[in-house]
């Protein structure tokens, strides 16, 4: 297969870049009178999942645009990929925790920002023993193992708990998305096509995620005002 031009790899990430982005903001965005009148942390640590997200893939658009638009000298290359590299890995490991701590949250009773705090450290933490080992299969057996014990500890819980059904279906969604990247990850230098189908899976999944979720705001919006006129 003919090697693609860079300038069809650039404008692909650029679309999805603005699709990821648009409904990240939008379902950080939405949820934002919820949480304002409830203050749940449940709520708190949903939201930072897609603005953990957004800014990952804000710093892995700029990394890219960088990388393929400025002659960089081989020193100030390596120095700009480490750097990317660990910003990206941050944010896409606070996105991580954050889906944890949904799962979690009723079982800790910490005060919110102790915690924000403490995941912050585990980040960093992590992302020294990434850049000590200089390999990033340290940080995907990270999220894997995260993301299996959020998963199983989410099936296990019982019904009556804060994750009803449709909760359970959002975070299978965000469990496929993350799966999917990492086997892309895994792949290394995949062929143009399949990054695409992988970007188009993931954006679908956001898409749903986000339509899912207005259309429960707009039927607790229509029960709230219902009660109102009672």
């Amino acid at each position: 297969m003919p090697p693609v031009h860079p300038i069809w790899i650039f404008g692909s990430e650029v679309v999805y870049f603005i699709a990821v982005a648009i409904l990240c903001l939008g379902i950080y965005l939405r949820t934002k009178d919820i949480y304002a009148l409830s203050r749940l942390k449940t709520i708190f640590h949903f939201r930072n999942i897609f603005l953990y997200f957004f800014l990952a893939y804000a710093f892995r658009f700029v990394y890219l645009f960088i990388l393929l638009s400025s002659d960089l000298g081989f020193r100030s290359l390596m120095i700009f990929q480490i750097f990317g590299m660990l910003v990206v890995s941050y944010f896409s490991t606070m996105a991580i925790l954050s889906v944890l701590m949904t799962v979690l949250v009723k079982r800790i009773s910490t005060e919110r920002k102790h915690v924000n705090i403490l995941l912050h450290i585990s980040s960093i933490v992590l992302l020294a023993v990434v850049f000590v080992t200089g390999s990033l299969y340290v940080l995907a057996i990270f999220h894997i193992a995260i993301l299996a014990f959020a998963a199983i500890t989410m099936i296990l819980k019982r019904k009556g708990s804060h994750f009803s059904n449709q909760n359970r279906i959002t975070y299978i969604l965000l469990f496929i998305f993350w799966i999917i990247n990492l086997f892309e990850f895994g792949r290394g230098n995949v062929q143009f096509i399949t990054q695409l189908g992988v970007h188009a899976i993931s954006v679908a999944i956001f898409l749903s995620i986000y339509l899912r979720l207005r259309k429960r705001l707009k039927n607790a919006e229509k029960k709230g005002k219902t009660r109102n006129n009672k």
